[in-house]
């Protein structure tokens, strides 16, 4: 199992972040699906790891999406956010980066298109 390294951190809330990296792929012609959301999976565990727990205070949510184009294989984008900080990373379907161009460009997309966001934000 590989550990995550976000490639970008956002001091925005995680809905903020997660509307804005949808509209910016999409825009950008990528297919987007979400495969899992933390929020809706913990609604029946018992614990959650962060300070807050179970209680109204904890804000914590993650969310993992499928990202491809056309027929090109796709690849895994994490939003794990809390506490108005919302970390982007990748993670590849298979032991290596089975399409690294796409990795690129996902990378170079939203660092282009973060600064405009925050200029109009």
């Amino acid at each position: 199992m590989s550990s995550l390294t976000p490639f970008l951190i956002l001091h925005l809330p995680y809905s903020q972040v997660r509307a804005w990296v949808a509209e910016c792929l999409s825009a950008a012609g990528l297919n987007l699906v979400r495969t899992f959301d933390l929020q809706m999976a913990r609604r029946d565990s018992i614990h959650c790891l962060c300070s807050h727990g179970k209680t109204q205070d904890c804000d914590c949510q993650m969310a993992v999406f499928l990202v491809w184009q056309g027929s090109n294989p796709g690849i895994t984008l994490i939003i794990h956010g809390w506490s108005n900080c919302a970390f982007l990373s990748l993670a590849y379907p298979g032991r290596e980066n089975e399409n690294p161009y796409l990795a690129s460009f996902i990378q170079d997309l939203l660092r282009h298109r973060l600064t405009s966001y925050l200029e109009v934000s």
